[in-house]
């Protein structure tokens, strides 16, 4: 006889949101059709005589009038247990259960003493069911207890009770085997019902109670109140069940609905009121009154020429005419020497042996003691014309040489070779290479790129690499710096860089304060290459600073140095890079207006009195004048982590039906099983991290290869090789390894990447929001049974180097500039050359993330998926 629900399932269905509300809303209050209200309140207490103690109350929802109030106080590891210390037990937890009912949580209004039949009876109910949940062996010496307090009783009592139950478990980190689920169900009038009323229980007919575990489909506790003819005991029992997996699949589209969240809440970014308008936070830059009065526009052109002209001629930057122009418009010049050797040659820019010399000249302060600088810095490539850059820093130099309210030195420098000229001029001047004859501390150097880092933050020497001579001539502390890039002696607009190394980010008064002067001289300022939208009120204006926020995010997660700018941001320096654009918008402005602009911006960084620090460094923009701070976006990253469940289902071991009982710990896991997927995938990563730098020669004698092609194609290889080397690796050490090792295995390997993504997440969320909204569906989804090829291709498209290509797909596609297939793959096969290069030679992260954390982290998943 087929059987019909009386209500739909409903146990926890109000329950689920408010737990999940109550992260975020300490009091939330809601009211049903019928008028009756339910406040739902959460309390978290310490207890300062015990150790690890923690009070959760609650009130959750079973059906539309059932209402649930129970409290859970635990305590482990201590030897302050409550009751008799004579009951714990040396090899695991007591779990004690108390239920209790209000006076008036029924119709009769009957005063029930405490400990009386029937509470005695449910709280042993509930004991045994979390008995056979909880993994009580973890903490031995400790005792569990959960009060249950019923305040409104209207039917399915044991099984509200059961789930609040579970909920304040999870809640409060106790581990369990798997959710327990309860339903209560019934056989009235010829029809199974599942989650009775009161109204049904009082029809009569026989009553059953279960508590299921669902991904294993074990029976926790099975209690009926009166006979049931075997014919229709399955139909009854399954009607239970069914409600009980509801309940399971309701906790399933939780997370769902989670990584929803955080997919909504990052696209909501760009709308207001999420988005919200900069502001001037320093003090001293607060106001614009100030007078520019440079007109040397004609001579910077004139400087521009005479550059490019001795350029030409020398086939190299022209040090000897810069020393000689500098020195004539009154400053003090000095010069460095360097040379570094790349790890392998780049073909980007075609060198492997960079030598050069940085030229910088220092304008003194005439009325303070050079203990702050300003520094104004032009990149010179071998390919790139910067000339007029050139130009207009020599102009701005002569007419800051004839002012006389300068209270900080100001540092003029022109760098060659690009960001190897910056990086070495800025490890000389704050003494971090001790390879160049530079005077440090007394300490044994650090090297590899990976302590460079670390060495930077702690003040000690490192070995970078980088050959260079020690700087004669010296100013202050730097509190800022700009970069400057012009291509031409015209431009339509400006366009600011903020991207630095790894991720890092000038603080917003920077950039407000460029914005500011921008506006002030009718300059045409860019982000991104895309003009602010000017009507956010429209759908178009949220929209476009979207499509803005979104090239930050994949600028920001390389972890490139977009500019010189980004190795200032290094050593603490708050910097940008501007760059002119000469394009065939009809507003046309010369170098005059952009040296106007720049003399504002050092005029105002001039009063500052200390380090800017006021207003945010963590940031995204989806327009200048729009901005969004860590406190809005970091919930988007928190929604795609909340995962609630290690995704373990029931195992296919085929035989015999009916529940099992639950092994233990050692047995049922498997953990010794882990060892060899662990060892095997770090060790893979190693190997991809240490051994394409490494083999380059050999790979070049062996095969008709370059030493860059090399270096690309063992990381393929590697990467490859990665994905055939860890299947079955559990039975290197086991050779009957356990079926349901593979839980223990995936829980691992979600524990390492949530540690992984939240790290990320907190010092870069760009990059971090980026692998969590690739990686995390893939990793919760992945298990040894069902549509295994479709997991499969799942896990591929979600693997670190798929990340990769599809970002640079998205970047040019934002950038409405499209790529096809082979350029696609062409520009991925750069962007692993240059990724490796970068972490060598600036210490950029990404490479070593990638290689030593994630992609081991994704191979375990994939020895899940190929678990036998």
């Amino acid at each position: 006889m087929p059987f019909s629900l009386a209500s739909p399932p409903r146990v926890l269905h109000t329950l689920l949101v408010l737990e999940a509300l109550s992260h975020f809303l300490p009091r939330l209050s809601f009211l049903y059709s019928d008028g009756a209200s339910l406040d739902y309140f959460i309390h978290l207490a310490s207890s300062f005589t015990c150790n690890h103690t923690l009070t959760w109350l609650g009130a959750p929802s079973t059906s539309d009038i059932n209402f649930i109030s129970h409290r859970l106080f635990i305590q482990w590891n201590t030897n302050s247990i409550r009751g008799s210390r004579a009951r714990a037990l040396p090899d695991r937890a007591l779990v004690n259960c108390q239920y209790s009912s209000a006076t008036f949580s029924t119709g009769e209004r009957k005063r029930r003493p405490h400990g009386d039949r029937k509470s005695y009876e449910m709280g042993l109910q509930l004991r045994q069911t979390f008995e056979a949940a909880i993994l009580t062996q973890l903490h031995p010496r400790s005792q569990i207890d959960i009060y249950v307090q019923v305040l409104q009783a209207d039917g399915g009592t044991y099984a509200a009770c059961v789930n609040a139950a579970t909920l304040a478990v999870l809640d409060a980190g106790i581990p369990m085997r798997d959710f327990v689920c309860a339903c209560s169900a019934g056989f009235v009038d010829g029809t199974a019902l599942a989650d009775l009323s009161h109204v049904e229980e009082a029809a009569g007919g026989p009553q059953l109670a279960l508590a299921l575990l669902p991904a294993s489909g074990q029976i926790a506790l099975l209690e009926m109140d009166a006979r049931l003819h075997e014919d229709h005991l399955e139909q009854v029992l399954e009607a239970a069940a069914r409600a009980a997996r509801d309940v399971h699949t309701l906790l399933d589209s939780c997370t769902v609905l989670s990584y929803v969240a955080g997919i909504a809440w990052f696209l909501a970014l760009a709308f207001p009121p999420l988005t919200q308008r900069t502001y001037m936070s320093e003090n001293a830059m607060g106001s614009t009154m100030v007078e520019e009065q440079f007109t040397g526009g004609d001579r910077a052109r004139v400087f521009a020429r005479d550059f490019a002209a001795h350029r030409r001629k020398s086939g190299a930057l022209p040090v000897a005419w810069l020393e000689r122009t500098m020195r004539s418009v009154g400053l003090e010049v000095y010069t460095q020497s360097f040379s570094r050797k790349l790890p392998f040659p780049d073909e980007t820019h075609e060198r492997y042996m960079v030598s050069g010399t940085n030229v910088y000249g220092i304008l003194r302060a005439p009325r303070a003691a050079s203990t702050e600088s300003l520094v104004l810095t032009v990149p010179c490539g071998p390919d790139s014309t910067n000339s007029q850059a050139v130009g207009l820093l020599l102009a701005l130099a002569a007419h800051f040489r004839g002012q006389i309210y300068w209270a900080k030195d100001i540092i003029f420098l022109v760098t060659e070779h690009d960001l190897l000229g910056t990086e070495a001029w800025l490890e000389a001047y704050h003494d971090v290479n001790v390879t160049g004859g530079c005077t440090g501390p007394a300490l044994a150097p650090l090297s590899g790129p990976l302590l460079t880092g670390l060495a930077l933050a702690a003040h000690l020497p490192v070995l970078t690499g980088m050959q260079s001579s020690p700087l004669q001539g010296r100013a202050g502390a730097i509190q800022a710096a700009v970069a400057l890039e012009l291509s031409s002696d015209v431009v339509t607009s400006l366009d600011v860089a903020v991207e630095g190394l790894n991720g890092q980010l000038p603080n917003l008064d920077l950039l407000n304060l460029f914005q500011t002067f921008c506006q002030k001289g009718g300059l045409l300022c860019t982000l991104q290459g895309k003009l602010q939208p000017q009507d956010w009120t429209s759908i178009d204006g949220p929209l476009q600073g979207l499509q803005t926020l979104l090239l930050m995010v994949l600028q920001q997660a390389s972890g490139r140095p977009h500019g010189p700018h980004g190795l200032f941001l290094r050593y603490r320096v708050e910097a940008l890079t501007l760059r002119g654009i000469n394009s065939f918008r009809q507003y046309k402005y010369d170098l005059a207006a952009v040296g106007k602009a720049l003399e504002g911006m050092f005029r105002k960084l001039n009063h500052l009195l200390e380090r800017l620090h006021q207003s945010f460094f963590f940031y995204l923009l989806p327009a200048l004048s729009r901005f969004v701070s860590i406190g809005l976006y970091m919930p988007a990253a928190g929604f795609l982590l909340l995962l609630h469940e290690v995704g373990a289902g029931p195992e296919e071991t085929g035989g015999a039906s009916g529940p099992s009982p639950p092994p233990s710990l050692a047995q049922g896991m498997g953990l010794a099983s882990l060892a060899a997927p662990l060892l095997i995938s770090q060790a893979v990563g190693l190997a991809l991290y240490v051994l394409p730098a490494l083999g380059q020669h050999v790979a070049a004698q062996h095969f008709p290869v370059a030493e860059a092609e090399a270096v690309v194609l063992t990381l393929l290889a590697i990467y490859a090789a990665g994905l055939a080397l860890p299947h079955n690796t559990h039975r290197v050490v086991s050779a009957q390894a356990p079926d349901r090792g593979w839980m223990a295995l995936k829980l691992v390997a979600l524990i390492y990447l949530a540690l992984q993504l939240a790290c990320i997440t907190l010092t870069n969320f760009s990059l971090g929001f980026l692998l969590a909204a690739t990686m995390v569906p893939a990793a919760a989804l992945t298990k040894p049974y069902g549509p295994r090829p479709l997991y499969a291709a799942l896990l591929v498209l979600t693997s670190p180097a798929a990340i990769l290509l599809g970002s640079l797909f998205l970047w040019r596609e934002l950038q409405e500039a499209p790529l096809s297939l082979a350029e696609g793959w062409q520009l991925f096969l750069v962007a692993l050359a240059q990724g490796v290069l970068e972490h060598h030679i600036y210490g950029a992260v990404l490479f070593p993330l990638l290689s030593l954390g994630l992609y081991p982290c994704w191979l375990l998943f994939w020895n899940v998926l190929f678990w036998k």
